[in-house]
């Protein structure tokens, strides 16, 4: 069975649950986190950048796997 797994925008984690950050918006490029613990003491660890293009991502966007 997997795990929930938020994703937020332009933001902080929200919960404690493991959580994807993307900064950035739509044409510019756009840096992805992960913080495993959210609103925990570890930090978000940055594990792409995606190269500036017209359209924004949403969680629908990425597999984790």
């Amino acid at each position: 069975a997997g795990i929930a797994v938020n994703y937020e925008l332009n933001q902080q984690a929200t919960t404690a649950a493991p959580t994807f950050l993307r900064y950035g918006s739509a044409g510019t490029a756009q840096a992805i986190y992960f913080d495993r613990d959210g609103i925990g003491a570890e930090k978000a660890q940055m594990i792409c950048v995606l190269q500036a293009y017209a359209g924004a991502t949403s969680a629908a966007d990425f597999a984790v796997i």
